[in-house]
């Protein structure tokens, strides 16, 4: 029986020796600058889909459409269309996000000023004395 898929130990040893980059074919670039690559086995048969992070593995950002395929939930790669509009969309989303924190911020100032309006003064602090029994004589203590 013919195994066309290569697993575990013996399998990544091999890409490690060899190198991936044998059957490593470019799909495309998101809009973080990401690159996403389609690897074939040795049959020609794709197997296996990687991405490279333009920042490195700490902070990675993906695009949506770019994750489904790479996950598997995308048989196809996202078209130039698909790419665009998720671009579209990212930036209508930030935009309104910044509307709402100016918003918001604007109205948090009306707020503090309005709460200075309508709030008491703070009494006075209390400050210490030293005490002397000869200021007031008949005092009892």
């Amino acid at each position: 029986m013919f195994i066309r898929r290569r697993f575990g130990f013996f399998k990544n040893l091999k890409e490690k020796i060899f190198g991936s980059d044998t059957n490593r074919e470019f799909v495309g670039k998101d809009m973080y600058g990401n690159k996403y690559f389609q690897i074939y086995d040795p049959d020609n048969f794709p197997y296996k889909r990687e991405i490279e992070y333009i920042e490195g593995l700490h902070n990675p950002k993906m695009d949506p459409v770019w994750a489904a395929w790479l996950n598997g939930r995308e048989m196809e790669r996202p078209s130039d269309k698909e790419v665009e509009e998720s671009y579209g969309n990212y930036l209508k989303r930030k935009s309104i996000g910044e509307e709402f924190d100016r918003k918001d911020e604007e109205y948090m100032k009306n707020f503090r000023e309005t709460m200075k309006k309508i709030t008491k003064p703070k009494q006075k602090a209390y400050q210490a004395t030293s005490w002397n029994p000869q200021e007031k004589p008949n005092k009892k203590y």
